[in-house]
């Protein structure tokens, strides 16, 4: 077996172990220390901006290969 085979099975064994986390719409980990009603008007304030906006470009950065 492949480094990459038994990289992908960790990934999956363990993502399965946390798949009643994520079908309550959480994550196994803390992806921030930002209060909720912090990052909310983080986002409405964000929304407002572009609503205002004359254009907005969007764009993707380039992938890297793992």
């Amino acid at each position: 077996m492949t480094l990459c085979e038994k990289l992908g099975i960790g990934l999956v064994s363990r993502s399965f172990s946390h798949r009643a986390v994520y079908r309550n719409g959480g994550t196994s980990y803390d992806l921030s220390d930002c209060e909720p009603a912090a990052c909310k008007q983080d986002i409405e304030a964000f929304a407002r901006k572009v609503g205002k906006a004359d254009c907005v470009f969007t764009g993707e950065a380039g992938k890297q290969a793992l």
